[in-house]
């Protein structure tokens, strides 16, 4: 529901032009506004203490995989809690980046999405806090991730993913010109295709090219979160357009209309909504 609620409330929002009608320029002091604003309402430091104690006590390597990085996700949680004021484990820290500097991930999802969100959002919060050579490996690495993500898939819910991991890595950094690519990613990823994502008749196909409202969802709420929350900056997408849309749509006029028809698609050429069974849809009988 709060994904609808987000999406109403841009829908009646204003647009964000300069004085000549262009768009704004993002600059430093954008992101240094909406880099204090994620860290104020996405990276509180409830439960904290716990979190640490868990991982304090995790052996080194434990669940870890090619598919499974946890190493880097410890590594993440025990910087954000630095800046929470709970640095009791900067040696587990150490410990972490020192187990998986070394060792391949496997699944593109964790080297490009999942890893590079979780250690940006990890120095947001306590990137000051930390040992300055601690620091400088996390920033190494942040930055190597970001570096991997393939840019020429234009729509869907991984591009909306690799999209926050990009808008929160030029946050930590304060970097205009990685700011200015997450918001051309968003712009793009509400893109109607006939392959995946969202379909010409705002049906949404994911893994195998079938009905997948598993992931419709998440695509549909990640995007809305970035329309509420970029809503009056420069990183808004309700003046600018979206490049592949044939009809010079924006990225806010398009989730509107994906919004008006969303609710349609529940079942459809033999599969039942897979939304809230796996991301994986199942033919039903």
């Amino acid at each position: 529901m709060k994904a609808w609620k987000c999406i109403i409330a841009v829908g009646t929002g204003g647009l964000l032009l300069g004085a000549s009608g262009a768009l704004a320029q993002i600059n430093v002091s954008d992101i240094r506004a909406l880099k204090q604003k994620y860290i104020n309402e996405e990276l509180g430091c409830s439960g904290i203490s716990g979190i640490v104690s868990k991982h304090v006590n995790t052996p080194v390597g434990q669940g870890w995989g090619g598919y499974s990085p946890t190493e880097w996700y410890l590594a993440a949680d025990l910087t954000r809690a630095a800046g929470c004021g709970n640095n009791s484990g900067e040696s587990r820290l150490q410990a972490a980046l020192d187990y998986a500097e070394g060792r391949a991930i496997e699944n593109w999802w964790e080297r490009e999405i999942g890893v590079p969100w979780a250690l940006a959002e990890g120095l947001l919060r306590g990137g000051g806090s930390v040992r300055s050579d601690l620091r400088a490996r996390l920033e190494r690495a942040l930055r190597n991730f970001i570096g991997m993500q393939s840019l020429g898939e234009h729509n869907g819910a991984n591009t909306v993913w690799r999209g926050w991991a990009r808008l929160l890595a030029a946050f930590y950094f304060e970097d205009t010109a990685l700011a200015q690519s997450a918001v051309d990613l968003m712009a793009t990823a509400t893109s109607q295709g006939s392959y995946a994502h969202i379909q010409y008749d705002w049906s949404y196909f994911f893994h195998y090219d079938v009905l997948n409202m598993h992931y419709g969802g998440q695509h549909f709420g990640d995007f809305a979160r970035y329309l509420q929350f970029t809503e009056n900056t420069p990183f808004a997408l309700d003046a600018r357009v979206n490049p592949d849309d044939a009809q010079r749509r924006t990225g806010l006029e398009l989730h509107l209309l994906w919004f008006k028809n969303f609710v349609r698609w529940i079942y459809y050429q033999g599969y039942g909504d897979p939304y809230t069974v796996s991301k994986f849809p199942h033919k039903q009988g």
